[in-house]
């Protein structure tokens, strides 16, 4: 499967893409809740309906109903389509680790030199803790 990349520039979560080649539902159960959880979690924090958002995100309000009652494996793009009214990036959504997931949110709402600050203060802790361990 070719690389998903997001207008953030991080590759979508390949175990969650992957949820579709398992034979056993209960893994695949398990792999959506998350995505569940976490859409049901903005809807209440935006005072959306099943119904507002399906019309929003132009999707069947019985496939939001999926989605969020049944543990369902969704499509990408009905995922991205929802994550757009919710005004959360995709990853979000689809990151199974929590710690991640809410790094890719607020990176979202960072502008450029926000994220470039970041990144160098990252790699500076990065090499700081490798010059610790060698010494």
């Amino acid at each position: 499967m070719e690389s998903i990349i997001s207008e953030y520039g991080y590759n979508v979560n390949r175990e969650f893409l992957k949820l579709s080649t398992y034979e056993n539902k209960d893994m695949v159960k398990k792999g959506m809740k998350f995505i569940s959880r976490r859409i049901s979690d903005e809807m209440k924090k935006k005072d959306l309906t099943q119904t507002d958002l399906s019309k929003k995100a132009k999707v069947g309000q019985s496939t939001v109903n999926r989605i969020l009652n049944t543990a369902v494996n969704a499509r990408i793009g009905t995922l991205n389509k929802i994550a757009s009214v919710l005004g959360v990036p995709l990853e979000y959504l689809i990151t199974e680790n929590e710690t991640k997931a809410l790094l890719c949110l607020e990176v979202s709402r960072m502008n450029a030199d926000e994220i470039h600050q970041t990144l160098l203060h990252l790699e500076k802790e990065k090499l700081y803790r490798e010059s610790k361990k060698a010494s």
